[in-house]
């Protein structure tokens, strides 16, 4: 979301469905915090999903000058979003509506959005199965969302999924500190 040309707050929302054996499944609240962008040399943490986001946008600056970028045969995607971009933005200063923009209030509920696993968030699956899933069970064996996850949102988490996370069993092994 910007804040301003300068500063954008990004927010992400995580849904992790429990294993069935963990069903039905009550949440008891949902946790936030602030996730860091660097670590304690000042270094981007990049092992986290959205981190790697984060080093890729502020590692571009404030305000990146477009007309200086040399974009490739590679860059396609990004050529066709920003055409598309500037030809609803214009649509809309011409007094036009942008495409899928949904104003009927009936036909805008339970709008279907593609994603990767829809059927396995809709249905779950059980936690054999979950953990062989190549884009959900890594969510079994720990949190790669976002550097920073609290210790008890880690331990809520460990609770709802059933199991304890790698990052759990690391230091049962390790220690807080890593040490043997």
């Amino acid at each position: 979301m910007p804040i301003d040309d300068h500063k954008t707050l990004s927010i992400l929302w995580v849904f992790s469905r429990v294993p069935k054996e963990q069903e039905p499944y009550v949440q008891k609240s949902i946790p936030t915090w602030y996730g860091p962008l660097y670590d304690e040399n000042g270094d981007w943490i990049k092992t986290h999903v959205a981190n790697q986001d984060f080093a890729a946008w502020v590692g571009q600056g404030t305000i990146t000058d477009r007309t200086k970028e040399t974009l490739g045969a590679s860059d396609r995607g990004v050529i066709m979003m920003r055409r598309r971009f500037f030809d609803e933005l214009e649509a809309v200063a011409s007094g036009k509506q942008p495409k899928a923009l949904i104003t009927d209030k009936d036909k805008n509920k339970d709008v279907y959005l593609p994603s990767a696993c829809r059927e396995e968030m809709i249905n779950g699956m059980p936690r054999e199965e979950q953990i062989k899933h190549p884009l959900l069970g890594p969510f079994l064996l720990d949190f790669i969302g976002q550097s920073g996850q609290p210790e008890s949102v880690r331990e809520a988490y460990e609770e709802a999924i059933g199991q304890k996370t790698q990052r759990a069993q690391y230091f049962v092994v390790h220690g807080a500190n890593g040490d043997e």
